[in-house]
């Protein structure tokens, strides 16, 4: 990879981490709001940018740390019975990674 990929590569994990991660972290906010559609410019991102590759390495970091935050009770999909967090889990995983993966080149 050229200097400039590498660059890109760094800026595209570091700000993918830092978003995600405020994204997922509720932060002791009493409202809900649906803030996950955010992580989705990362995917674009990746699949514009770089290869197939990237875009799932995309799609696992953020399945990763959405499912981290859910497992804890915080986050976006966090309800009361664990069976009906893991459905919305499974729900925006899928709908994050399907139309993504043939989108990338």
């Amino acid at each position: 990879m050229a200097q400039g990929a590498l660059d890109r590569a760094f800026a595209l994990a570091l700000s993918l981490l830092l978003v995600t991660m405020t994204v997922f972290n509720d932060l002791g906010a009493p409202v809900r709001a649906c803030r996950s559609p955010r992580t989705l410019s990362f995917i674009v991102w990746a699949a514009i940018r770089f290869e197939q590759r990237a875009v799932t390495a995309v799609i696992a970091t953020i399945s990763a740390i959405a499912l981290w935050y859910t497992v804890h009770g915080t986050g976006q999909f966090a309800r009361g019975s664990p069976d009906i967090s893991s459905i919305f889990l499974l729900m925006y995983t899928s709908t994050l990674s399907v139309p993504a993966l043939f989108s990338a080149p």
